[in-house]
């Protein structure tokens, strides 16, 4: 489990980068329409639930200590 918990921040990484370099990409290029897509839905949903588990496990740590 605590595998897990370790892995959370860095695929929160990854996928921010990601959809960093997608959003350069469409404003250079809108014809290419990177971000109106299911699999770049499926990832920003899996973003935010990433996003929102690595949150709380932060404030449960800072809470205990």
């Amino acid at each position: 489990m605590k595998k897990i918990f370790k892995i959370i921040p860095h695929l929160t990484f990854i996928l921010s980068l990601i959809f960093i370099t997608l959003l350069i990409f469409d404003n250079f290029n809108p014809a290419m329409d990177l971000l109106d897509n299911t699999i770049s839905d499926y990832a920003l949903w899996t973003l935010c639930i990433l996003t929102a588990i690595n949150s709380v496990i932060s404030i449960i740590k800072n809470h205990r200590s």
